[in-house]
C-alpha cells in the first residue's frame, strides 16, 4: 500500500473492516496493559502545574554555559523577580555584549551592555516591546540589578539598579501568560533569533567574571489544576 500511497492519505477503514477493528483491539489491549488511559492532551496546562509546582526559587548562570531548555529555565510566569549581574569591567567603552537572553524575536527578555550603558528589553510582542537603559560606571566591579515587581496578573513594572542605586524604570502592562517560550534561556550571548535588534546574534559578553544570579518570588498564580483533573479523569475509567 506505501509504494501506491506513501503518505497514507487513502483512508482504508471502509475496504477493510476487519483489519480495522484487530488494530482497534491491538490498541485498546496495550493501552490497558501499559497504563496510557486516559488520554490527556493539555499541554500547557499541564507544563503550568509542573513548573509552578517546583521549590526552586533561584538560580546561578555563568557566561559560557550551554542553552537551558525553556522547559528548564526559571519559571517567571505572573511572578516577581530579581536578575543580579556581576562582572569586572575593565574598560566601560570596551566591555559589551548580551548579559542574559530569554526566548527570541517572538517573545523575549534580554539585558545587554552596548556604548558605555546597560539596556533591558522586555518584549511581549512584535508589537509590543519595553526598554529602559543606565550608564555603566567607567572602570571596576559591576553590579547590574533589574527586578520585576508585579502588580496585577501579568503586568508589573521593572527596575533598573546599578550597583545598589536604581537608575531606570519601565511599566510593563503585558507579560507572557505562560513560560513556555521558545528558544530558552543563556547567560553571556544570545545563542537564538536576538531578542533585540540593537545587536547581532550572537552579540557574546566581553566582560570578565560574568556571574548572574536568578531570585524568584512566590508565583501569584493559582495553578492550572491539571492533576487535579487527571485524576478525576482516573476516577472516571
Amino acid at each position: 500500500q506505501l509504494d501506491a500511497d506513501f503518505s497514507e492519505c487513502n483512508d482504508l477503514a471502509s475496504l477493510e473492516p476487519q483489519r480495522l477493528a484487530e488494530l482497534v483491539n491491538l490498541w485498546d489491549e496495550q493501552a490497558n496493559r501499559y497504563q496510557v488511559y486516559p488520554l490527556d492532551d493539555r499541554e500547557t496546562e499541564r507544563l503550568l502545574d509542573r513548573t509552578q509546582a517546583a521549590p526552586r526559587t533561584h538560580y546561578d548562570l555563568l557566561a559560557g554555559m550551554s542553552r537551558i531548555d525553556r522547559h528548564a529555565a526559571p519559571d517567571i510566569t505572573d511572578r516577581g523577580y530579581r536578575i543580579d549581574a556581576r562582572f569586572d569591567n575593565n574598560e566601560a567603552a570596551s566591555t559589551e555584549g548580551v548579559i542574559l537572553s530569554y526566548g527570541s524575536w517572538f517573545g523575549g527578555l534580554v539585558i545587554y551592555v552596548m556604548n558605555g550603558h546597560v539596556h533591558c528589553e522586555y518584549l511581549y510582542s512584535e508589537l509590543a516591546r519595553y526598554a529602559m537603559s543606565a550608564p555603566l560606571p567607567v572602570t571596576g566591579p559591576v553590579v547590574l540589578s533589574m527586578r520585576f515587581e508585579r502588580k496585577t496578573e501579568n503586568a508589573g513594572v521593572a527596575h533598573l539598579a546599578v550597583s545598589g542605586k536604581e537608575l531606570a524604570s519601565m511599566d510593563i502592562p503585558k507579560t507572557w501568560p505562560i513560560n513556555v517560550l521558545t528558544c530558552g534561556m543563556n547567560c553571556g550571548r544570545d545563542g537564538t533569533a536576538p531578542v533585540s535588534d540593537a545587536y547581532a546574534q550572537p552579540f557574546a559578553f566581553t566582560g570578565s567574571d560574568l556571574r548572574v544570579r536568578i531570585e524568584l518570588e512566590p508565583s501569584a498564580s493559582p495553578g492550572s489544576g491539571a492533576t487535579r483533573a487527571l485524576k478525576a479523569a482516573l476516577k472516571e475509567q
